[in-house]
C-alpha cells in the first residue's frame, strides 16, 4: 500500500530529544507513513547512533546522513527521497500533539482527496512550562487562499513547516524549494499558496513545539540585519497575496513583524556587541515605510545613548 504521508525530519545533535520525537511517531495510531530523518553533519554521535537504530529497527523510518548544510538544505534533501502524496518537515526536539494526528491527517485527506494544504493548530510549550494553544474551533475549507491566509493569520497559527501538510505535486510542479533563511519555513508557506488552489484550517492540534531560545532561530550565522531583511521581504509577500482592505489582517502581519523586530533585537544585543551596529538597526528600523512597531522607544524622539541603555536593558544578556 501507498504511504500517505512523508514525514521529513531534520536531525543536528538534538540527541536524546530526537528518542522522544520518534516516540510520538511510533505511538500513531495511524501507521501507513514514512520517516525519512535527514542527519546533517550531526558531531556528537549519540544522535546519528539513534538515526541508524531507528532506521534498522523500524522499516517506516530512513536515514540520510549529509555534511552539514543547514536546516533548508536538509529538508530538501528529505523532500526529493520522498515517495508520499504528502509530505511535512517537523523538528527532532518537538512531538506530535496526541497520538491521533495521523488518524485526523487521513481522516482529511478521505474527505478532501485533493486538497493542497493543511494547516493544523499547535502548542507551544515554554521552558518553564507554560503552554499556550493556537488553533481555529471548526474545520474551515477555502478555495480562496486570500481568505484562508486571513484566517490562518486570525488563529495565529502560523506559517511553520510543523503544523503544515503540502502536496508533493504542488512542490514539484512548481521548483519549490526551502532556500537557507532564519525564517525558511514561512517564506516557503507563502511562495507555495501562490500555486494552491484549496486549503483546509484545521481545528485538531497537531504539534507540541517546544520554544527555545538557543534553537536555529538564534543561529549564529543569522545577523539581526539577515532577520530584519527577511521580516520585511515576508511582509512583502503577505501584501502581495492579501489586499490588505482588512484592518485586522494588516495589524496581525505588523504584530508579526514587531515580533521579528524583537528577536532581531535580542540576537542584536545578546549576541553581537557593536554600538555602530546597534546605531545603524534602530536607524533601518524606523524607516520601515507606514509601521509603527510596538517599540516605543525606536519612534519616540530621544537620545540614541538613552534608547540604546533601554533596549540594551531589555534584550542584553
Amino acid at each position: 500500500m501507498d504511504k500517505l504521508l512523508s514525514i521529513i525530519i531534520p536531525v543536528y545533535n538534538t540527541g536524546e530529544l530526537l528518542k522522544t520525537c520518534i516516540k510520538s511517531l511510533q505511538e500513531q495510531v495511524f501507521q501507513n507513513y514514512e520517516v525519512i530523518l535527514v542527519d546533517d553533519g550531526s558531531t556528537d554521535y549519540i544522535t546519528s547512533k539513534i538515526c541508524d537504530e531507528v532506521a534498522k529497527e523500524d522499516e517506516r523510518f530512513s536515514v540520510l546522513h549529509c555534511s552539514n548544510g543547514g536546516v533548508a538544505m536538509a529538508r530538501n534533501r528529505g523532500f526529493e527521497v520522498s515517495t508520499s502524496k504528502y509530505v511535512i518537515f517537523i523538528d527532532s526536539d518537538d512531538t506530535l500533539y496526541s497520538n491521533h494526528v495521523l488518524s485526523s491527517i487521513n481522516d482529511i485527506i478521505k474527505t478532501y482527496p485533493n486538497i493542497d494544504i493543511i494547516k493544523g493548530g499547535y502548542q507551544r510549550i515554554l521552558k518553564n512550562g507554560q503552554k499556550t494553544k493556537y488553533h481555529t474551533d471548526t474545520d474551515k475549507y477555502f478555495k480562496n487562499m486570500k481568505d484562508f491566509l486571513c484566517a490562518n493569520l486570525l488563529a495565529k497559527c502560523g506559517g511553520f513547516t510543523w503544523n503544515t501538510i503540502y502536496k508533493k505535486s504542488v512542490i514539484v510542479e512548481n521548483d519549490l524549494r526551502m532556500e537557507e533563511a532564519s525564517m525558511e519555513d514561512h517564506i516557503f508557506f507563502l511562495k507555495y499558496l501562490r500555486y494552491a488552489k484549496c486549503a483546509l484550517l484545521c481545528s485538531t492540534i497537531f504539534y507540541n513545539y517546544y520554544d527555545n531560545q538557543e534553537s536555529v532561530s538564534y543561529n549564529p550565522k543569522f545577523s539581526a540585519f539577515d532577520i530584519l531583511e527577511e521580516a520585511l521581504y515576508e511582509r512583502s509577500l503577505y501584501k502581495k497575496i492579501l489586499s490588505l482592505n482588512d484592518f485586522e489582517s494588516k495589524q496581525l502581519i505588523d504584530e508579526g513583524l514587531s515580533s521579528n523586530i524583537n528577536r532581531a533585537l535580542f540576537k542584536l544585543y545578546h549576541f553581537e556587541n557593536s554600538k555602530r551596529k546597534r546605531k545603524q538597526f534602530v536607524k533601518k528600523a524606523k524607516s520601515i515605510e507606514d509601521f509603527i512597531p510596538s517599540l516605543k522607544c525606536l519612534t519616540i524622539p530621544m537620545p540614541f545613548v538613552l534608547r540604546d541603555l533601554i533596549l540594551k536593558y531589555k534584550y542584553g544578556k
